[in-house]
């Protein structure tokens, strides 16, 4: 006597096909499981490397805005500098000196640093694809094989 019983549907269902179909529902919970606790590190990941990021561009902007207050401090006392050598020279009339001093004004240069692109190391999450160890053979588990072998045995 079969294990099998015949439900309203009919269509005959076993005990081990109830086993097997819920086993595989347990495997496919695993996976999607895997597959979500997978995305959650990926994002996890990306909003490190973001605030990595976004902390890198912070410092830079308050560097670039130090240098500014400094070469800006140091425009305006060159500035008055030359005002007031300029008086000097004025008060002498000393149309030379001034015109030197002008020369000077215009080779001057006040510019903030340039920026250097250095590399740096980021670790990038990647999937690494695992070889699943399946080696079924054709035909080793094909139930249709099997009934064909069963009933042949029985004639």
């Amino acid at each position: 006597m079969s294990n099998c019983k015949l439900f309203h549907t009919s269509k005959r269902t076993c005990h081990s096909e109830i086993e097997i179909g819920n086993l595989f529902e347990r495997h496919k919970k695993s996976l999607i499981d895997h597959k979500q606790n997978m995305i959650n590190e990926i994002n996890e990941w990306r909003e490190n490397l973001i605030c990595q990021i976004q902390k890198h561009i912070d410092k830079q902007k308050f560097l670039v805005e130090q240098e500014f207050k400094i070469q800006s401090n140091y425009l305006q006392i060159k500035h008055q500098e030359f005002l007031d050598t300029a008086l000097i020279y004025e008060e002498r009339k000393n149309r030379e000196e001034v015109r030197q001093l002008l020369e000077q004004c215009h080779a001057l240069r006040f510019e903030l640093s340039a920026f250097d692109y250095s590399e740096q190391y980021i670790p990038f999450i990647q999937i690494k694809k695992e070889q699943q160890l399946i080696e079924i053979k054709p035909n080793s588990f094909n139930t249709h094989n099997y009934e064909k072998q069963s009933t042949r045995g029985h004639s």
